[in-house]
């Protein structure tokens, strides 16, 4: 008759500790994942003329070329805007930006926008998952091709993106 092995008292600490160790191994590679990810971004015209719209498009084309950054195609921010009867204008609400936010499986947003001052631009960076105002700045009027333009505001951009905080809640 075989017998079992003799189990010792401190072997079953012994693998709850083992298991707990691979346990933590395992969620500190999917934070470290989930920091280095790309950080998506969707840029967005604060209103409908045809000025903001191609200067949104010609920013979002100098945000593409960097690393890190994935960008929401145009027609998906338009598409989900329909969708929930909004336009960018409307996403002054926390609320309705978290909601937008994960339709459009975005980190973030980019508004940029005209101010009252003549030719002034703001330009917002907003996390999507809390609807918290990341940095904004204002842009003076500086003549300027809309090419160059979008390239000072993607430099801009780039240099508070690391602000984000996008790795999920269990990530310390």
């Amino acid at each position: 008759m075989l017998s079992s092995p003799a189990v010792l008292p401190h072997s079953r600490s012994v693998t709850s500790f083992v298991r707990l160790t691979l346990l933590l191994f395992a969620l500190e590679a999917h934070c470290i994942q989930a920091v280095a990810a790309d950080k998506r971004l969707a840029v967005m015209p604060g209103d409908n003329t045809p000025e903001l719209g191609s200067l949104a498009e010609l920013l979002t084309a100098a945000l593409s070329s960097q690393t890190g950054i994935a960008l929401v195609e145009r027609a998906d921010i338009e598409r989900v805007l329909k969708e929930q009867s909004l336009n960018a204008a409307g996403l002054t609400d926390a609320a309705k930006r978290i909601a937008v936010g994960k339709f459009l499986g975005a980190d973030a947003y980019v508004f940029v926008q005209k101010t009252a001052r003549a030719g002034d631009l703001r330009l917002k960076l907003v996390e999507a998952q809390e609807g918290l105002l990341v940095w904004q700045a204002l842009v003076p009027p500086l003549d300027r091709k809309p090419d160059v333009l979008a390239n000072d505001l993607a430099r801009l951009i780039l240099d508070h993106i690391a602000k984000l905080s996008v790795a999920p809640s269990v990530c310390p």
